[in-house]
């Protein structure tokens, strides 16, 4: 057991060969669980090692939510964490949304300006006849 690294240790070593990283990164590296590399993070910054810090966010490729946490080591602040979604950037992006789709959105528009159309109209006229 003398050659294995603990959690906190393995983190600090792969911080210190790769530079920094984001905790899904280091799971993957280190092949532990999310929760005991989140919880060995918390508990490191925390208590213990000052030299962890949050050097930046980054978007995660491919999946929706928060931006991810890049540990780094060394001494210094965490950067605070980033204004996502703020009201200039949802207008930014339903206006990019409206430009486009713009086409799709006026034939809806159009429709919803005819009133509604009983799509059995057509069907009840053949029958009828």
């Amino acid at each position: 057991m003398a050659g294995t690294l603990s959690t906190r240790e393995s983190i600090l070593a792969l911080l210190a060969s790769e530079g920094p990283m984001t905790a899904a990164e280091l799971t993957e590296e280190i092949g532990k669980t999310r929760n005991a590399i989140n919880a060995s993070l918390y508990q490191m910054r925390l208590y213990g090692t000052k030299y962890i810090r949050i050097a930046h966010y980054r978007r995660q490729l491919g999946k929706s939510g928060d931006a991810a946490a890049v540990f780094a080591l060394g001494p210094g602040r965490d950067v605070p964490f980033p204004k996502l979604n703020t009201p200039e950037e949802r207008k930014k992006k339903n206006a990019r949304y409206r430009d486009k789709y713009r086409a799709v959105l006026l034939l809806r528009m159009q429709k919803r300006r005819q009133g509604s159309i009983n799509p059995f109209a057509q069907l009840i006229q053949q029958v009828t006849r």
